[in-house]
């Protein structure tokens, strides 16, 4: 795996479930976790439904409209990271913080490990949440 499939893989997410799935094994077992948020799903069924909301197009129904980039990636093709960048824009809240109309945006790190055919079995997500809490005027900060 190079940045080439972390960048496809990344912007499958705005298209659709299917196409995030699509990067993944068909097959046996499967594991997305994103501690951040609670997350930890091992069916493809759930990893779907997870990813479902970053296709939203409809910047008028509160889910909001997202885009993710990739940013670098670091690995081969048996495993790596994917240093990302989210922006949020149309998200009537985040974490149950309302947004009152504010761009977010955050980076994080993906790490995938692969089966013999390049498919995702297991991905592990971390990002900034305390970066999008200040963005937000939540009264979290970053130690300095």
């Amino acid at each position: 795996m190079n940045k080439e499939w972390a960048s496809e893989y990344i912007e499958s997410f705005a298209k659709g479930p299917e196409y995030v799935l699509a990067h993944w094994a068909p097959e046996g077992p499967v594991v997305h976790e994103d501690p951040v948020l609670g997350q930890r799903s091992t069916r493809r069924e759930d990893i779907a439904a997870t990813f479902a909301t970053y296709a939203n197009t409809d910047p008028d129904n509160g889910i909001g409209i997202h885009v993710f980039v990739a940013d670098e990636y670091i690995g081969d093709e048996r495993s790596g990271v994917t240093h990302w960048t989210w922006t949020a824009e149309h998200c009537a809240s985040f974490l149950g913080v309302p947004t009152n109309g504010k761009r977010i945006q955050t980076r994080g790190v993906s790490v995938n490990v692969f089966d013999e055919q390049g498919r995702i079995v297991r991905e592990l997500a971390y990002w900034d949440a305390v970066g999008i809490a200040e963005q937000l005027g939540v009264g979290l900060s970053k130690a300095h």
